[in-house]
């Protein structure tokens, strides 16, 4: 298999671990998440994927808001 040539872009490989924080009931809450992913250049977005059992999504739910931190 030949060499593969990539051009620069805003690409997060490998997947980087991240920690993801909300609020919850006015505390602070953070989990770490692996599947973080940037999805647009301009505006910035980038995509997070955590199971609906995660604690720390009731706070990203009620709040719509959420912090990452790599």
């Amino acid at each position: 298999m030949s060499k593969i040539e990539i051009k620069p872009n805003t690409y997060l490989y490998p997947m980087p671990v991240v920690i993801i924080g909300s609020k919850i009931q006015e505390k602070a809450n953070f989990m770490t998440i692996a599947w973080c992913g940037i999805c647009e250049n301009n505006p910035p977005m980038i995509s997070i994927s955590a199971a609906k059992s995660h604690y720390t999504n009731e706070g990203i739910k009620k709040n719509k808001t959420f912090s990452v931190n790599s």
